[in-house]
């Protein structure tokens, strides 16, 4: 699987990191669908960047356009 493109995207820089901070990332899967065109999917999906005071840093929503597994 492979991404083939990205549309539609959300940044909000929430807190700023600094140095020496500790980062997680959490992904979350919003919604996922067949593309009408054979091979591809599309994925609507958030991204978060937590920092070590489990305060979040950076949210990432965004649809992208994803290559499928043959069937």
């Amino acid at each position: 699987m492979g991404l083939l493109g990205g549309f539609d995207w959300h940044l909000k820089f929430v807190e700023p990191v600094r140095s020496g901070d500790r980062l997680r990332e959490r992904i979350t899967i919003l919604d996922k669908r067949v593309s009408s065109k054979q091979g591809r999917g599309i994925v609507k999906n958030l991204i978060e960047v937590i920092n070590d005071r489990e305060r979040l840093a950076l949210s990432i929503e965004s649809t992208v356009l994803m290559a499928t597994r043959p069937q």
